[in-house]
């Protein structure tokens, strides 16, 4: 099952992903990720460390990767994790 939900209690709406909210609360400002490089996007399907996407999915992917910190503790200061809704 896709999941829709956050630990922190966000639901997937229809005008934002749970990969939006979950990229909200991880990236930085200076947008330097865990292994010291600045990951941006810098044109269509790519991102300033040379990592080349098929899909602005995939891409998403890539900066949530890069972004999310190992204990998963936004910006905020609460832990975010994705859920499926068979999980709540």
């Amino acid at each position: 099952m896709i999941a829709t939900k956050c630990l922190c209690g966000f639901e997937e709406l229809p005008d934002e992903r749970l990969i939006d909210h979950l990229l909200e609360v991880f990236e930085p400002d200076d947008a330097i990720g865990n292994d010291g490089e600045m990951h941006e996007e810098t044109s269509r399907l790519r991102c300033s460390c040379g990592a080349v996407s098929t899909t602005s999915e995939s891409l998403d992917e890539h900066m949530l990767r890069i972004f999310t910190p190992d204990d998963a503790v936004g910006r905020d200061g609460h832990r975010h994790e994705a859920r499926s809704a068979e999980l709540q």
